[in-house]
C-alpha cells in the first residue's frame, strides 16, 4: 500500500508534469497504454481521480479487468512513480457524439472523456 506522503508527491508530479500514462490489460494479460489527465488527490489520502480520452480498447479492458497501472514519468527525468491500484469508478464526462457520423458509426464503443476513481 502506498503511503499518503508517496501518493501526495505522484500527485504533485502528475500537476507538474502532465506526463501520465495508463496501462490496462485484457482478461488474456493483453496491455495497453493511454495517456491520462493529472491525478487529484481524494480527501482519505487513499485514492486518486483522474480523467482520459478513453479509447475501445481501454473501456474494453475496464469491462472485464479493473486493475490498472497510472506511470507519471516527466520527460528528462530520471524519477517517477507507479501506481498499481483497482478502478472503483468510471464515469463519462464527455462524449463525442456525431463530431465524424461515418467514423463514429463504425466504433462499437464511443469516444468518451471519462473520469476514472483508482
Amino acid at each position: 500500500m502506498t503511503s499518503p506522503e508517496t501518493l501526495e508527491r505522484a500527485v504533485s508530479l502528475s500537476q507538474a508534469s502532465g506526463r501520465i500514462y495508463m496501462a490496462t490489460a485484457d482478461h488474456g494479460g493483453l496491455p495497453h497504454v493511454a495517456k491520462a489527465g493529472s491525478l487529484t488527490l481524494l480527501s482519505d489520502q487513499k485514492r486518486v481521480v483522474f480523467e482520459a480520452w478513453s479509447c475501445p480498447h481501454t473501456v474494453s479492458n475496464l469491462s472485464i479487468n479493473r486493475w490498472m497501472a497510472l506511470v507519471i514519468l516527466p520527460p528528462g527525468k530520471d524519477i517517477g512513480y507507479q501506481l498499481l491500484g483497482w478502478i472503483e469508478d468510471m464515469e463519462d464526462v464527455l462524449l463525442m457524439d456525431g463530431f465524424d457520423p461515418q467514423l463514429e458509426a463504425q466504433r462499437s464503443v464511443p469516444q468518451a472523456r471519462k473520469r476514472l476513481t483508482m
